[in-house]
């Protein structure tokens, strides 16, 4: 995503999960055969296939979803940020992507658009991030979708602890797939309590919201937002998610208005945020305004590898622009990227197509 995560991957796919996935008219689907129940039609979710690039010129429409409780960029810092993701998208994809003037939206008025009875349904999938306490039910469901997960990934176990590792706070031992299931589990659940300070009282930081754009008819390729999205759900997660508590710095995901069936939306809270709670993610790192706005355009292109190509993540590989950022240290990140060393389809997960993206036909 991440892209911060990918939007709706995997193939997993818990019987329970699904059926409420039929009731809330959304995009998430995790690979089930066919699902329904009771009198409801059998819905079956359709994968996405990669789109067919015309030629290695893209043309993206663009975006910004302003919330004005939190610092806006101007027209020219988002176009500064655009134009580095089109240089690193040149050289580890080989594509030539220009974008369109940059709209300016706010984000109620984006909001708006999702229907009620679609947002009832989203809630009924969210784990409410705001109370002071999570359950055992909260902290068991999660760790039985992150458990799914991990054994869906394109990456082993060695790479995935590999990626996690050191990154972990010092008081866990790994020693198992189940460990490590059990420990990020730990770790989203207690990360994410400190970041209720950038919370409202409306669904904007919510994941499964941004998702639900992807129905409606905002006809952009690209949303970029100053709004923090910071959430946990019942339906899916990945390593990178767990380890940060619950960020998502940005996500690629289906939209019936582009011609690429997809879309990304992209957090740039984090680039500029000075709160003790971010910069720790940083490794402690400070970013001038001129690197957050590189390093913020930098990362995106992770992002439209996954929409434009269906790229997958191959932790462990730091050298890969599609291995996602493990907390939020962008810098390190960026400083470790090597497109030579690689290359489009030198890997099942660098190979177009690997990310498996689906919707349902039913409701468009």
């Amino acid at each position: 995503m991440d892209w911060g995560r990918i939007g709706i991957t995997g193939e997993i796919c818990l019987k329970a999960i699904c059926l409420l996935i039929v009731a809330t008219l959304l995009m998430l689907a995790h690979g089930c055969n066919g699902i329904g129940s009771g009198n409801n039609k059998e819905l079956v979710p359709v994968r996405v296939s990669a789109p067919e690039l015309k030629s290695d010129h893209v043309f993206l429409k663009v975006a910004y979803v302003v919330n004005p409780a939190f610092p806006t960029h101007s027209t020219e810092d988002i176009n500064t940020m655009l134009a580095f993701t089109a240089l690193v998208a040149k050289e580890h994809f080989g594509l030539d992507i220009t974008f369109s003037e940059v709209a300016t939206l706010d984000i109620k008025d984006v909001f708006d658009q999702i229907p009620q009875k679609t947002a009832d349904h989203i809630d009924t999938l969210i784990i409410d991030i705001h109370k002071d306490e999570f359950s055992k039910q909260d902290k068991d469901v999660y760790e039985k979708l992150l458990s799914e997960t991990l054994s869906e990934n394109s990456s082993t176990y060695e790479e995935e602890l590999a990626f996690t590792q050191s990154h972990l706070d010092p008081k866990y031992t790994v020693r198992s797939e189940k460990g490590l299931v059990l420990t990020l589990t730990d770790t989203i659940f207690s990360r994410v309590k400190e970041y209720q300070r950038f919370l409202g009282d409306n669904p904007y930081n919510e994941w499964l919201y941004w998702q639900a754009l992807g129905y409606t008819d905002l006809g952009y390729d690209l949303l970029i937002t100053n709004q923090p999205i910071i959430s946990v759900e019942t339906i899916d997660t990945d390593i990178h998610h767990a380890l940060r508590g619950g960020i998502t710095v940005g996500s690629a995901s289906f939209n019936k208005a582009s011609e690429f069936r997809a879309r990304v939306f992209w957090s740039t809270f984090t680039f500029f945020q000075s709160h003790e709670v971010i910069r720790k993610l940083r490794g402690g790192k400070d970013y001038t305004e001129e690197e957050a706005i590189e390093l913020s355009g930098a990362y995106l292109t992770h992002e439209l590898g996954h929409m434009l190509l269906h790229l997958d993540h191959p932790f462990g590989r730091k050298e890969c622009v599609m291995t996602p950022v493990p907390l939020l240290d962008v810098r390190t990140w960026y400083e470790g990227l090597d497109a030579s060393a690689c290359p489009i389809g030198s890997s099942k997960a660098m190979t177009p197509g690997a990310m498996k993206l689906y919707m349902f036909e039913e409701f468009l």
